[in-house]
């Protein structure tokens, strides 16, 4: 009867701790997605971001980032996020999924 104890004890002990272990990875694994993502959600500033840095914003690639870039130099510096669409290949679609990324500064 004491073997059976034991042995249900030392169950119940292996089975606690692999469950306590299996919540710290999961706790940290969340916490490392957040800070992913608020990693991924910096906001750009469209007036002194690098091409690098543009070609973050959905649906901007090197073409565009480099078109951005020229527009800032030709034009000036941007008044409002919305002048992006003066940029070619700068559509609605580009701005409004990223709009919330997005600022002048």
């Amino acid at each position: 009867m004491k073997l059976r104890t034991f042995i249900a004890a030392s169950l119940f002990a292996v089975t606690s701790m692999s469950q306590v272990a299996l919540a710290a990875d999961t706790a940290t694994d969340t916490g490392a997605t957040q800070e992913i993502a608020a990693v991924s959600q910096q906001v750009i500033n469209i007036n002194t971001a690098t091409e690098d840095e543009l070609t973050k914003i959905k649906g901007v690639g090197e073409k565009k980032s480099k078109a951005i870039i020229a527009y800032r130099k030709e034009i000036g510096q941007f008044k409002n996020v919305d002048q992006l669409l003066e940029v070619d290949g700068i559509g609605q679609s580009i701005l409004d999924n990223n709009k919330d990324l997005l600022a002048v500064k």
